[in-house]
């Protein structure tokens, strides 16, 4: 792949790899908490920054979450579409092809399972076990994204 369009591919793959399922998400919280009963038990308040990273963790990995933009960010690098030039990666043919994509719901569909695959985060899960998942947690995932991002604290 060549590099301007690979140096895309490598982040929409590590935004699709950093999701977490929920067994990660509850160790992280309880991790979290941990830390901050130590830090209030403790008299030079210790732990509190390393409940507040592993906070700072979780929520990184939601805003990252496997949600349907960010595998299809990820099959724009590797497909192309009509006289796309496959050297480089512009935004405007990439729009067009999700525009594209949209349009069609059996493309779409397709697309999703290939940026799916492409990250090996579901393993051997069917294309219409993604899909489900997908289409059933989507607005979820959205509002959870939506939500942390607008309740980022830059200082305490």
């Amino acid at each position: 792949m060549p590099g301007p369009r690979l140096r895309v591919a490598e982040l929409a793959a590590v935004e699709a790899d950093l999701s977490i399922s929920a067994n990660d998400g509850k160790e992280l919280i309880g991790l979290a908490i941990e830390s901050f009963e130590t830090a209030t038990r403790s008299k030079k308040f210790e732990g509190f920054s390393k409940g507040l990273t592993y906070l700072v963790e979780l929520q990184r990995r939601f805003e990252a979450l496997a949600e349907e933009k960010t595998l299809l960010k990820l099959a724009t690098c590797y497909f192309t579409m009509d006289n796309e030039d496959p050297e480089h990666y512009i935004q405007s043919q990439q729009d067009h092809k999700i525009d594209a994509w949209d349009a069609d719901p059996d493309a779409k569909s397709f697309f999703l399972c290939r940026g799916a695959e492409i990250t090996q985060f579901y393993g051997d899960t069917s294309d219409r076990d993604i899909l489900t998942y997908l289409k059933k947690e989507q607005p979820n995932l959205e509002k959870v994204t939506d939500f942390l991002s607008k309740r980022t604290y830059k200082s305490i």
